[in-house]
């Protein structure tokens, strides 16, 4: 069943591509970039919803929104398993990653922009701190893990230690199971205003910005002209 996921995000790429070169002003910041990939991608996969094992290890029980959750709500139902903005809860806490920016070490707490869930149910939900929402457990297997970035007017979102980079060390460090994570950006000015291709500048300044990482981390560089370009960062 996964390999039927990483064919359909396959095929999203390509159609993705094509729509953005064909209708640019569509895509023209990150905001309808999200709800475009999920709408299209939710009509190529097998399975779409799947039960929910609801959890509450992070919550906090004098909430009353998390003690009385299991007498107000008759049936938890079905969730889908391609989700936007997902939060983690890793062995009861809710999961960070750590890198340095600057010469200091922060922490942070991503919101990924794309998960594609493994289609074997359950579905495994956490409450958060104070009732439900979109926080996951990462004892789900995932069959894709995504950040989303683009260019808007900003050149330095695809490389920078606190953009693009910073995206390509939190889908290394995630520490559950996940088949593939990617990196998507879409560059709305991939040749700039000295008529130079961008991608072939700023591809080295990237893996330089990301240094070391744990897991490898494939990179889609979606450009609005030409092809796009593909490479892995962590082999």
């Amino acid at each position: 069943m996964t390999n039927s996921d990483q064919s359909a995000f396959e095929t999203l790429i390509d159609e993705i591509h094509t729509d953005f070169s064909d209708n640019p002003v569509n895509y023209g910041n990150e905001d309808p970039v999200i709800p475009e990939l999920i709408h299209r991608l939710r009509q190529k996969i097998d399975v779409d919803y799947l039960p929910v094992e609801y959890r509450q290890e992070y919550a906090d029980n004098e909430q009353w929104r998390v003690r009385d959750f299991s007498t107000r709500v008759d049936n938890i139902g079905q969730a889908t398993r391609i989700r936007p903005e997902v939060l983690f809860v890793h062995e009861g806490e809710r999961w960070k990653y750590e890198r340095t920016l600057a010469g200091e070490i922060k922490s942070t707490v991503p919101k990924f922009d794309l998960v594609v869930f493994n289609p074997e149910p359950p579905l495994i939900a956490q409450s958060k701190a104070e009732g439900p929402g979109n926080y996951w457990d990462t004892e789900n297997d995932i069959s894709v893990l995504c950040e989303v970035k683009h260019s808007k007017n900003e050149s330095s979102n695809f490389f920078a230690e606190s953009n693009g980079a910073d995206d390509v060390q939190a889908l290394s460090q995630y520490p559950g199971s996940v088949e593939r994570r990617v990196f998507l950006f879409f560059d709305w000015w991939p040749i700039d205003g000295n008529q130079s291709h961008r991608y072939e500048r700023h591809r080295d300044r990237l893996i330089e910005n990301v240094g070391v990482i744990s897991e490898p981390v494939d990179v889609i560089f979606l450009s609005r002209i030409g092809d796009y370009h593909t490479f892995t960062i962590g082999y």
